[in-house]
């Protein structure tokens, strides 16, 4: 954990130099919580401002400093403040140690990504995350009513609140129809934070709360709504046309993958959805910048339809991008691939049909990653646009390399 706490600002050394010290203080920051530094102050009657670094909340705390300093390294100035706040209220979550402090930097996000979003998108996008807060508030209340463990009769109204927030936050299946519309109306830069980082929260409140709370009997229904989201996310994105909304319903399924590696309760399942949360994140991060940038050069959203043929006059643009799809769609060697075989190691103990309806997903993910790599990429050369790769980059990618080499670099941080 130290060590990568020491990553974060010398990483941010090599951003621009107007983003150089969002990438130091949040590096210093990280630094300091690896050190075992923790904040513990009385703030509103028993509720403590606590906030520390450790478990699952400390690989997701470092992913959301790392994605914030490239992700506002690439974004206009005007839009900075926006994302660094969102960004730091990600980090926040992920620190929290009380459920109220995790409630307040929980809403915090909802603030600049409303307004980044904006128009009807936005509209919907607060709509769900309201309501799943608000339901979210009543479950922790619920909690401290019953108490934990939470008895069986009580365990509905808990697994009702609770789930509802977290699964509008993720978004899961089928909480997740602001998510497309959201995340393609959304400057790239704001969908890339949302997508890696913010859709991490609603995983971080079920494993951190949900799952110390409620009784065994309640796994089954949660994996059924997970493999639900893996075959539904895999098949729309098949279907899309459009690279953003195709990236959208990819998360939804890789999301579900990791649900179903926590809600599998076992030790493998649980650490192959660290680490393929994690991964998720940085490669998400990456294919939104790398679709925006060509947004950009095009003047218009990306389509499939569209394009073609762009890697003979963008051949580091088409290198990065095969890289980092090869990792989403879980290549041996990139980080994609450790965490979903673990999930699916940790599901077959559990049961053999739910794992090869997971590992079906898995394989639909090969099938809808590649249509973008070679419908903007390959195939018939078109008139399009030379496009550049920002340097800003080269840490997500160096580190999907790395953990897909050495996973316990990954789960030696996140571990216990």
């Amino acid at each position: 954990m130290m060590i990568l706490g020491i990553v974060l600002p010398v990483a941010s050394l090599l951003l621009p130099r107007r983003a150089a010290w969002i990438g130091a203080a949040l590096g210093f920051i990280a630094l300091c919580l690896a050190f075992g530094t923790t904040i513990d102050v009385a703030w509103l009657g028993g509720i403590h401002l606590s906030l520390g670094m450790s478990g699952f909340g400390a690989a997701l705390a470092l992913l959301a400093s790392l994605s914030t300093v490239v992700v506002v390294a690439t974004a206009p100035e005007k839009r900075r403040p926006l994302l660094l706040t969102l960004g730091a209220a990600a980090v926040g979550v992920f620190l929290a140690r009380d459920v109220i402090v995790l409630y307040v930097f929980w809403e915090l996000m909802l603030i600049p990504a409303y307004f980044m979003v904006g128009g009807r998108a936005a509209t919907q996008f607060l709509v769900y995350n309201v309501a799943g807060s608000l339901c979210m508030l009543l479950g922790f209340l619920a909690l401290g009513t019953f108490a934990m463990p939470v008895t069986v009769p009580a365990s509905g109204i808990v697994l009702l609140g609770l789930m509802l927030g977290f699964a509008a936050k993720a978004p899961l299946w089928p909480l997740h129809g602001w998510q497309p519309d959201a995340y393609s109306a959304a400057p790239a830069d704001a969908a890339a934070l949302m997508a890696g980082v913010q859709s991490k929260a609603g995983l971080f409140g079920f494993y951190m709360v949900a799952m110390p709370a409620l009784p065994p009997a309640a796994r089954p229904w949660l994996m059924a709504v997970g493999i639900i989201a893996v075959l539904y996310g895999a098949f729309a994105a098949i279907r899309q046309d459009e690279v953003r909304r195709l990236l959208a319903y990819s998360s939804v399924g890789h999301l579900g993958l990791m649900f179903l590696g926590l809600a599998s309760g076992t030790a493998l399942g649980v650490e192959g959805a660290v680490i393929l949360a994690v991964a998720h994140g940085l490669y998400t991060v990456a294919l939104f910048l790398l679709t925006g940038s060509l947004e950009d050069a095009l003047g218009r959203p990306a389509k499939l339809t569209d394009l073609g043929g762009l890697y003979r006059g963008s051949p580091g643009m088409g290198a990065v991008f095969t890289f980092t799809g090869m990792a989403a769609l879980g290549l041996p060697g990139l980080a994609g691939f450790p965490g979903e075989l673990l999930i699916l190691i940790g599901l077959w103990s559990v049961s053999p049909w739910l794992a090869a309806a997971a590992g079906l997903g898995v394989v639909l993910a090969a099938v809808y990653m590649l249509r973008p790599i070679q419908g903007i990429f390959h195939g018939p050369a078109r008139e399009g646009p030379r496009l550049d790769v920002t340097w800003a980059l080269a840490p997500v990618l160096l580190l999907l390399l790395a953990v897909g080499l050495d996973p316990q670099l990954l789960w030696g941080v996140a571990h216990p």
